[in-house]
């Protein structure tokens, strides 16, 4: 499967539109960036921007806990798999949180903790609190319409917030803490799914007259 890393103009359109959502949280578009998140569009479906993000930012020797609905296991695991990713499945409809600190207490090689499809705010909240007390990465996989506010970012300790179009449609954007995704650089399996290489790229495409960035 490859991912258009090529971002456009149009790209930056696509992800100034996936962003409105946060224009009446005080937060424009334009100036993003300065929240210390990044904006990335991917020309991807749900589960395939979820494999460029895992293809990215798990790094070699390093192991994922991921969260998700136990009737897809097998795909998770074999998509994991194919990656060269062990990886660790918890049933998000019976999943507690004593139960993603013990294994965060007796696993260090895991680094990153994904949740797929999980609405239960309070739970992502704890996860986020569990992800920092174990210095962990956060990943959080939802469509755009579960309506995630800039603040929760910073209250769950996202890292990584994943939204898919709830259309359907091959469009996701990427929601990356800047000093996370500046440590992804060279992390890639294969270059099609490389999410830093996107970040680049729609860098290249920013407007000179913004004020700089900061890690």
């Amino acid at each position: 499967m490859a991912i258009e890393r090529n971002i456009d103009n149009k790209g930056n359109l696509e992800v100034q539109r996936l962003m409105s959502s946060f224009a009446g949280q005080g937060v424009s578009p334009d100036f993003f960036y300065l929240t210390g998140y990044e904006g990335i569009f991917v020309e991807a479906n749900r589960e395939q921007v979820c494999e460029c993000v895992i293809s990215s930012v798990v790094s070699l020797g390093s192991d994922l806990l991921l969260v998700v609905d136990s009737s897809s296991f097998d795909a998770w695991e074999s998509l994991c798999y194919g990656l060269g990713i062990n990886v660790t499945l918890l049933d998000a409809n019976r999943v507690s949180i004593l139960d993603i600190k013990s294994i965060l207490a007796e696993d260090s090689e895991i680094s990153h903790i994904m949740t797929v499809g999980v609405t239960d705010r309070d739970l992502l909240l704890q996860i986020g609190l569990a992800s920092k007390e174990y210095k962990r990465s956060f990943v959080v996989e939802t469509i755009a319409d579960d309506h995630i506010r800039m603040a929760d970012l910073e209250s769950m300790n996202v890292d990584y917030l994943l939204q898919a179009a709830s259309d359907s449609s091959d469009m996701s954007l990427v929601i990356a803490r800047r000093n996370k995704l500046v440590q992804t650089e060279g992390n890639a399996r294969r270059p099609s799914q490389d999410i830093y290489a996107m970040w680049q790229n729609s860098v290249a495409f920013r407007s000179s007259s913004l004020q700089p960035m900061y890690l």
